[in-house]
C-alpha cells in the first residue's frame, strides 16, 4: 500500500500556534513543544492509515467526508484525498474550548 502525503492547512499551522502560545503562557515553552510535537506525530499515522479516523458529522457536513483524531484534548480535522494520495490536515483545535470559538474550516 502507498504511504500517503500529510498536508496541514495554515489553519490548522495557526490552530497548532494557538495551542502552543496557551500551553506555553498556562505552564511553559517546554511543555508546549511537547505537546505540539505530539500533535504532528500522532498525525503521522494518518501516512500508513489515512481512514483511521471516524468521519465528524458534528462540526462538518458529513458530505464533505471529513474525518478526525483526537490526541488528548486536542481535535485533528482532516480529509483523505485519495487520487492525490494525501491526507489534508483541516483544522487543530483544543476539545475543552466552547463550540461558539470555533472558526469554520
Amino acid at each position: 500500500m502507498r504511504k500517503h502525503k500529510v498536508t496541514w492547512s495554515s489553519h490548522a499551522l495557526k490552530g497548532l500556534s494557538d495551542i502552543y502560545s496557551f500551553v506555553s503562557y498556562r505552564f511553559t515553552p517546554s511543555i508546549a513543544e511537547k505537546v505540539v510535537n505530539g500533535i504532528f506525530e500522532y498525525a503521522d499515522q494518518l501516512k500508513h492509515y489515512p481512514y483511521s479516523g471516524p468521519i465528524e458529522t458534528k462540526l462538518i457536513p458529513a458530505e464533505e467526508n471529513c474525518r478526525y483524531l483526537v490526541y488528548k484534548h486536542t481535535k485533528i480535522l482532516y480529509q483523505v484525498k485519495e487520487k492525490e494520495h494525501e491526507v489534508f490536515i483541516r483544522d487543530v483545535f483544543d476539545v475543552r474550548q466552547h463550540i461558539s470559538k470555533l472558526k469554520k474550516t
